[in-house]
């Protein structure tokens, strides 16, 4: 008696129902592998963004801020920065008799400072002040080679490429943008007001002219949610750090 061995018709079926949820769920591996790869793009770009803005904090407010004699960082003049921060000079007072007072204070105050300075420093080397006479920012000087400001960032244009393929680890294989824009931003403020300022950083960069705060957008595309990191630089100057020295 010959007997042949074959397949039932529930194993048949069973096994039909196995490849039917095998092959169904190969999209979804694929959607998921897509996932992680734009996932793993995205941790990338904000970490490459967070170094490039974490870089331009390093560098200055402004190129002419440093006093080349003395190393120092100073605070400078503006053309069109809040009136409380400006340059404290003898035509800064209204006139008499309502100047009384002011020029009573003038004429202490250039004593120590001739040339007017910011209402509020005092003197001494190790001290945030303005320079003798009054010295303005430039904005225009741009150099991405060899920066000295953050300034010198403005404009700059970066792609950042990532292609594993040749390692035959098939990773990932696209890029992203890196746009770093670097302007004036509005700072009127009641600096005077008693105990508390309140301030609140704008996005949007001044139309035009200058002012004592400076941001720094560094805006990424080419990723599935573009995004951008700002920092705000202003013009306060440096005081020296006090040391002791031991023989």
């Amino acid at each position: 008696m010959v007997t042949k061995k074959g397949f039932t018709l529930i194993e048949l079926v069973i096994s039909i129902v196995v490849i039917s949820i095998a092959v169904m769920s190969i999209p979804m591996l694929l959607e998921r592998a897509g996932k992680s790869d734009e996932f793993s793009l995205m941790q990338e770009s904000i970490l490459a963004a967070r170094t490039k803005i974490q870089n331009i904090t390093t560098y200055r407010w402004d190129e002419n801020s440093l006093d080349p004699v003395t190393g120092k960082i100073y605070i400078l003049d503006t053309h069109n920065g809040d009136s409380e921060l400006q340059r404290f000079t003898a035509s800064s007072c209204p006139p008499l008799p309502f100047g009384f007072l002011c020029m009573m204070f003038w004429s202490w105050y250039s004593s120590f400072f001739p040339q007017g300075g910011l209402v509020g420093q005092i003197d001494g080397d190790s001290r945030r002040k303005m320079f003798d006479v009054a010295t303005y920012p430039d904005i225009t000087e741009v150099n991405i080679t060899d920066p000295n400001d953050v300034d010198d960032f403005n404009g700059q244009s970066l792609t950042a490429l990532f292609d594993q393929e040749s390692t035959g680890l098939d990773y990932l294989n696209s890029n992203f943008n890196i746009n770093t824009t670097v302007g004036y931003i509005d700072d009127t403020a009641s600096y005077k007001t008693p105990k508390t300022i309140y301030f609140n950083f704008p996005d949007t960069f001044k139309p035009v002219g200058d002012s004592n705060i400076k941001m720094v957008d560094v805006n990424v595309s080419g990723v599935d949610t573009p995004f951008a990191l700002r920092y705000y630089s202003c013009n306060i100057g440096e005081s020296d750090i006090l040391k002791r020295t031991f023989l």
